[in-house]
């Protein structure tokens, strides 16, 4: 499945595979973690040293400016009960709250930010 990977903070060895499909994350951990579940699900490249190196330098694995330091909001796809509904702003800073909450079928609605149309 196409992804980044994509870090909340610069200095916190916590991941998150951004998947490019349902704009939103299907996978995360520590470095350790989250590459044993990449080479599982897609192989050794989608683990490769160098999308995390890019990861730890840029914000996110990706060549092109999506999701980088300087995007301080990401647009996720999922409602606050887990089933759709967006497009919402997910602040990079709460990705790993969102996360977490999610794991725990916690609510996250107060991390999100509804788009409006026409922005």
């Amino acid at each position: 499945m196409p992804a980044y990977i994509v870090k909340h903070v610069p200095d916190a060895d916590w991941y998150v595979s951004w998947s490019t499909i349902v704009d939103g994350p299907t996978a995360w951990g520590d470095r350790a973690e989250l590459a044993e579940y990449l080479t599982l699900a897609d192989g050794p490249t989608a683990a490769a040293d160098q999308r995390f190196d890019r990861a730890d330098a840029n914000g996110s694995s990706s060549f092109d400016p999506f999701y980088r330091w300087d995007c301080g909001d990401l647009i996720v796809y999922t409602k606050p009960d887990g089933k759709g509904g967006g497009p919402w702003w997910l602040k990079r800073a709460d990705i790993r709250e969102f996360c977490e909450r999610f794991e725990r079928s916690e609510p996250v609605k107060d991390l999100l930010t509804k788009i409006k149309e026409g922005t």
